[in-house]
């Protein structure tokens, strides 16, 4: 957790990082795609790409779930299971989601209309699985590519193979 911005900023990292503030997050950006699927609208996507690219900014920049930490009251006991995200975390798989949505833009102003939804389809089952059954594509995404990063890929020389063992990081890491 970091101190930067003193008690204020601990505190919201702890009701960001626990409980359903992030869930409810990315259950209200799953929600505004489906719906902008429903409609055939783009609007609804360029406002949740706003949020995500928000989020690259910084972790912190999530209204929707401000308002549920701001509502919800602290549990008085925390178990790890209740551990939803860290900041590195938010910040890279809302990075990878970034490139999904640009990819669709992309496809969009080329004409490929329903190429651009197929896309979009990734980032939108991604926003609704993570809270409901927690799994995000672009966490998942984001910790295998930190990993080769850190470890670095295989050699083709010698064709060694890289292995991956995925360990749960410490809020804040």
């Amino acid at each position: 957790m970091t101190t930067i911005g003193g008690r204020w900023t601990a505190t919201l990292d702890r009701q960001l990082q626990f409980g359903w503030a992030m869930r409810a997050q990315r259950l209200v950006e799953g929600v505004a795609l489906l719906a902008a699927f429903v409609s055939g609208e783009i609007v609804g996507v360029q406002i949740v790409f706003a949020s995500i690219v928000a989020q690259v900014v910084s972790p912190r920049l999530v209204p929707v779930a401000w308002l549920v930490a701001a509502l919800a009251p602290e549990p008085a006991e925390r178990t790890l299971g209740d551990l939803y995200f860290d900041l590195d975390g938010i910040r890279g798989a809302s990075a990878v989601s970034s490139l999904v949505f640009l990819t669709g833009f992309a496809l969009y102003a080329s004409g490929w209309h329903t190429a651009a939804w197929v896309v979009w389809a990734a980032p939108a089952a991604s926003l609704l699985l993570a809270p409901t059954v927690g799994f995000c594509a672009g966490c998942w995404f984001y910790v295998i590519g930190r990993e080769l990063w850190r470890r670095g890929f295989p050699d083709e020389e010698t064709d060694e193979r890289v292995d991956i063992e995925l360990t749960p990081n410490e809020p804040g890491q």
